[in-house]
């Protein structure tokens, strides 16, 4: 890419992230407007859905002279390119221009995206409860939603944190590693919920084992110990 194409696309990148920084700002004091006035009576409250915008403005290259402390005493000039990225005004009669100028017209929307595409919120809890056996306990992820209703059919995944576990206890050597079974991920009953069961195969280990139980983007993480 060309140095000019290079400072278009930067002086472009500014303008652009003007306009949204100015958009976020607006958006935010309607935001914080109180949702009642004087008298108790409920306030209007505003979003902005989109913002069209209509860009015109002149790339324009000049040559500039650049007198140096050195170049002074050699009488020499240097010359360099310099590049303007300004709105585009009224052409002025009688005024000749000896500059290399390009216009051009940038359209364009911002579209406001409302969380989660406007579905209700997506929680994940994950508990765990001691089997039968001493060195088994049973994992349950469970999906709803902010309403209460269950996610039925989604993916979940839990896994072994060791990075974390390590950690937790200090950096010391484990002296188990923990087993998942019958598998690590599955899909929500009917009820929002995945189990499964976790093995902490040394009997006489007191450390404590992180896991991760994870569906999309959303995480949740437990630690289990013996003791």
């Amino acid at each position: 890419m060309s140095t000019q194409s290079t400072n278009s696309a930067l002086a472009l990148h500014e303008i652009l992230l003007s306009i949204s920084d100015s958009l976020n700002e607006a958006q935010n004091q309607l935001r914080n407007m109180p949702p009642y006035d004087e008298f108790g009576r409920p306030n209007t409250l505003y979003q902005l859905p989109y913002l069209d915008f209509s860009l015109e403005v002149i790339s324009e290259t000049a040559s500039a002279g650049q007198n140096g402390s050195n170049n002074i005493s050699s009488g020499i000039i240097k010359k360099v390119q310099v590049l303007k990225f300004t709105p585009v005004q009224p052409n002025t009669e009688g005024i000749n221009s000896v500059s290399n100028k390009i216009t051009s017209t940038i359209s364009g929307r911002f579209v406001a995206i409302m969380p989660n595409e406007g579905l209700p919120q997506v929680f994940l809890s994950l508990n765990s409860v001691q089997a039968d056996s001493r060195n088994e306990f049973l994992l349950t992820a469970k999906l709803q939603l902010a309403t209460g209703e269950p996610v039925v059919g989604q993916k979940v995944e839990i896994n072994y944190d060791l990075q974390n576990s390590l950690a937790l206890n200090n950096n010391v050597n484990l002296k188990s590693n923990p087993s998942i079974s019958p598998g690590k991920e599955g899909f929500t009953n009917s009820t929002g919920e995945f189990n499964t069961k976790v093995a902490i195969n040394n009997a006489l280990t007191t450390e404590s084992y992180i896991f991760v139980a994870n569906s999309g983007a959303i995480t949740k993480s437990i630690a289990i110990n013996k003791s």
